[in-house]
């Protein structure tokens, strides 16, 4: 056979398939760019995240970093320096009160420094319902920030946990303790081979006004399901939903022994 021929080979196409790696990318609105020829993100805003992203951080391509560890089955090298403040909140209102301090925190900072986010959690894994995350890019960096965060949640109640960790929860469950872990000897080869084809788009645009009460509005929705009964706060006391009407004998109170 040819040279051209020689050159294709089945293993080299299905361990550099470029177009089956970003399949969760273009589940999250990312398109192939008809001028760049690059898979892009083009700023999407997804409006189904339950989150407040505060000041997102510009250099950030988690979508990217998730669908590379999803895809390749290791941590990408961007992420070996993410470091996470994360709050473990207990109650909606202290959810709006962490947020309303991240406003005042990042003012000053927008687009280049003192990134954070917060809002419900939903993963499994996961066991607190509400958090905060403050995100660094050393240790150092890392244990300053948690310094500043803890003195602020201190403030808000000083039994919520903070905890300082690195890079994703998730990759931690499938590949180890952070500190053992290294990357495999192929992981440059791959990333370069990732981005040459994806145009890693800056900016992570804030959310608009009316996304932003959305989001607030499942928050509420949420801690009312959770049993968070905090959420009255912001309905003037009153339930979310009518109770149902109910048939059974009131318990009877219990009989008092004469002695």
């Amino acid at each position: 056979m040819g040279v051209f021929l020689d050159s294709i080979k089945l293993d080299t196409l299905v361990r550099f398939d470029i177009i089956e790696f970003a399949q969760s990318l273009f589940k999250a609105g990312w398109i192939i760019d008809c001028q760049s020829k690059k898979i892009t993100a083009r700023h999407a805003i997804d409006p189904n995240r339950k989150w407040c992203y505060t000041n997102p951080d510009p250099d950030r391509t988690c979508d990217l970093y998730r669908a590379i560890f999803d895809h390749c089955n290791f941590v990408p090298t961007a992420c070996l320096d993410c470091w996470k403040v994360v709050v473990k909140l207990n109650t909606v209102e202290e959810l709006f009160k962490l947020l309303e301090w991240q406003y005042e925190f990042v003012k000053g900072f927008e687009y280049k420094d003192r990134f954070c986010k917060c809002g419900i959690e939903e993963r499994p894994y996961v066991t607190y319902s509400y958090g905060g995350y403050f995100y660094c890019n050393s240790k150092t960096d890392g244990l300053k920030r948690y310094r500043q965060v803890r003195d602020a949640i201190d403030k808000i109640n000083p039994d919520i946990v903070v905890i300082l960790k690195r890079y994703c929860t998730e990759f931690e469950i499938k590949l180890g303790p952070t500190k053992e872990y290294e990357q495999p000897p192929l992981a440059k080869n791959m990333e370069k081979k990732i981005y040459s084809a994806v145009d890693r788009v800056k900016g992570n645009p804030k959310q608009p006004k009316y996304l932003i009460n959305h989001v607030f509005r499942k928050w509420l929705e949420f801690a009312w399901d959770r049993g968070d009964m905090t959420c009255l706060r912001f309905n003037d006391g009153k339930p979310f939903y009518t109770g149902c009407q109910t048939y059974h004998e009131a318990a009877k109170p219990a009989m008092k022994v004469l002695k």
